[in-house]
This record gives structure tokens, C-alpha cells and sequence, in this order.
């Protein structure tokens, strides 16, 4: 398996996954697929060099993806975000296998503990995380625009 860490020349693989995402299921991320269609392709490159995104590579394209982003306020804690498996690749353990890179990144970046948010209508992707240890926690909703309701923790 092809699992590396996308940088700002991945620009293009980050943005066809992106979209896709954002598409397919707007319901679950906090942006648009309308915020970010128009955008340069430097846009991509650019959240690529601020965030740690990871991403499953076959045939020239990436088809399973997560990222790694650092809290505002407090400095022991991570967010797992934009986590999205392509419709043909679920089912293979893609997304646990990019979620378990994420961390070990958080664990190499010195973190404590790992949050996400997920929405409740979202019951593969919640038992997905519950398997590999987060739990429900209170206080969800900010990072999506109001969209999740539920945040899981782990403590790495």
C-alpha cells in the first residue's frame, strides 16, 4: 500500500479527492463544495503545507485520505479531519489504515490525545473510529459549522 504524506506538489491529487469529497458528501465536512470548485490550485497547495494530510495512492490518484491539524489553544491535542475513502476503494481498510497514520503523527508531534467530530447519521464511519479507540465525548459542533454532532477523543 501507497500511504505517504501529501505536500504542496500533491496539490493536484489533494484537490480531485477534495472535491469528490465535498460532493459526494457535503453533509459531512464544514466546507462546500462551492468554497472551494473556483479555487487556484495553490489554495490546495497551501493546505497541504498547514496541514499533515495523508493519503492511500493507487494508480496515480488518491483514494483514501485524512488530516492532521494542531489545536488553536491548547498544544497537546490534534484533530483528525477530512477523512474520505473513494466509493470503489471502501470496504479494504483504508480509512483505518490513514486514520492509524494520523496517529502516529500525533504521537511523533508529541500529542496527548486525538479529537474528531462526526455526524450521528454517520454510523459506519462512528463504529470505524469507536474500533480504534476513540470514545463520544461532550462539547461537538464547533469545528463543523454546527453539521456534527458528536466528537470522539483518544488518547494516544
Amino acid at each position: 500500500m501507497d500511504l505517504r504524506r501529501l505536500g504542496p506538489a500533491d496539490s493536484d491529487l489533494w484537490r480531485d479527492i477534495r472535491l469528490e469529497a465535498l460532493k459526494r458528501a457535503p453533509e459531512q465536512f464544514s466546507s462546500s463544495f462551492a468554497d472551494w470548485a473556483e479555487r487556484p490550485l495553490a489554495d490546495f497547495a497551501g493546505r497541504l503545507e498547514s496541514a499533515s494530510v495523508w493519503a492511500v495512492i493507487e494508480a496515480g490518484r488518491a483514494v483514501a485520505v485524512a488530516a492532521l491539524t494542531p489545536d488553536d489553544e491548547a498544544r497537546a491535542l490534534g484533530w483528525v479531519e477530512s477523512v474520505y475513502v473513494r466509493p470503489e476503494a471502501r470496504g479494504r481498510g483504508l480509512a483505518q489504515a490513514v486514520v492509524a497514520r494520523i496517529e502516529r503523527a500525533g504521537r511523533e508531534r508529541g500529542y496527548q490525545e486525538l479529537r474528531l467530530e462526526v455526524r450521528a447519521a454517520n454510523p459506519a464511519a462512528r463504529g470505524l473510529y469507536a474500533r480504534m479507540g476513540f470514545h463520544d465525548v461532550a462539547g461537538a459542533g464547533a469545528s463543523c459549522a454546527g453539521k456534527c454532532e458528536i466528537m470522539m477523543a483518544k488518547a494516544l
